[in-house]
């Protein structure tokens, strides 16, 4: 088996190039090798397929591959032309995270597999492992501190250091650094792993995050959040999901950074393109052409009329709302205002 790493996996000291808070361009350079990050609408479960070139050589990596039950990650990656994948991670061994992990690997030529180290006595679990045993895929169980080069791009471990049996919080965590972008994947790590990449002083900051835990109120914390500083946060939940992802408060914490978010219960499958400076979003589904004010940030709530920053803090105060006629709740805004901002056309209301 030939592998494309450019890089053995090795042990160091976290070297990254520094996202910076604000938020990127979105016209990317003509002439620039491209990195795509397809966030993949697989309903309440997580994959991510992150595709680049270097030097004219395709590398395609795949984070989670989606629920058991199902074959979108499957067919999605047939659609793009997928034939090779230099690296597949199973964050954590969640049904929700490697549910097709075997399918991809006895379907698509895997070069590398990583996964937590934790164990389960799920069929889906041994069928990944009966997978990359059947097909000698090198297997390894990333630490925090791991480095790898793979051209370009720059992959940094940053969790977990060690297990102690919580699956959530044993999560690979790891950073995608691309230019002067980069990306935060956190699988369905909670609290106690936020804290812990905290107390280990890990360089958290990057332009797009990967919310932890599909959007939980587990996750997310404020100091979290404030060292990430996002520019774009992602989240990935089911419709109508019966754990009511995303959960407010975390939204309501990654907003207080002025992070746009986007989420593919709402606009399905996500491809986040970076020339390595400047980034691009593009959704399979755009959203209504209005501001949301059960999701909006206070900036982005100020485009409303009548609604001034005292306002749109109120409206972030009180939501959820079920329909625009609460805003009356607000101070303020009576019925000769609601109407104004009905008829202006900009707010509405989606949970």
């Amino acid at each position: 088996m030939t592998q494309k790493w450019m890089f053995p996996i090795v042990c160091l000291l976290l070297v990254t190039a520094c996202a910076g808070a604000d938020t990127p361009s979105t016209s990317l350079a003509a002439d620039a090798p491209i990195l795509a990050v397809h966030y993949i609408d697989v309903g309440q479960a997580e994959a991510t397929l992150i595709t680049w070139e270097q030097d004219k050589q395709a590398f395609n990596m795949l984070i989670d591959t989606g629920d058991w039950n199902d074959q979108t990650t499957v067919e999605y990656l047939h659609e793009q032309g997928i034939e090779e994948l230099d690296l597949v991670v199973g964050t954590h061994p969640h049904a929700d995270h490697i549910g097709q992990m075997a399918d991809v690997i006895n379907e698509f030529t895997v070069l590398e597999a990583w996964m937590s180290g934790d164990e389960t006595d799920t069929l889906v679990f041994e069928r990944t492992l009966d997978a990359v045993l059947e097909h000698e895929v090198d297997y390894h169980e990333p630490r925090a501190g791991e480095q790898v080069e793979i051209g370009d791009v720059t992959i940094d471990v940053l969790h977990p250091e060690t297990l102690n049996g919580d699956l959530n919080n044993g999560s690979i965590v790891m950073k995608v650094t691309y230019g002067e972008v980069s990306f935060l994947f956190t699988g369905d790590v909670e609290l106690q792993g936020e804290e812990d990449m905290l107390d280990r002083g890990q360089h958290l900051q990057a332009t797009v995050l990967s919310m932890p835990h599909h959007g939980s109120n587990t996750s997310s914390s404020e100091p979290f959040i404030e060292a990430v500083q996002p520019s774009y946060a992602i989240y990935s939940a089911g419709v109508d999901n019966a754990y009511d992802h995303p959960g407010e408060e975390a939204l309501e914490v990654v907003r207080g950074t002025g992070a746009t978010i986007y989420g593919t219960d709402e606009v399905g499958t996500i491809i986040v393109s970076t020339d390595g400076t400047t980034v691009d979003i593009q959704s399979e589904r755009e959203e209504a052409d209005c501001v949301n004010i059960n999701r909006a940030s206070v900036k982005e709530l100020e485009q409303i009329a009548e609604i001034g920053p005292s306002r749109a803090q109120q409206i972030v105060d009180l939501r959820p709302f079920a329909a625009l006629d609460e805003l009356t709740d607000v101070d303020g805004i009576g019925e000769a205002r609601l109407k104004t901002i009905k008829e202006e056309g900009i707010a509405c209301v989606r949970q």
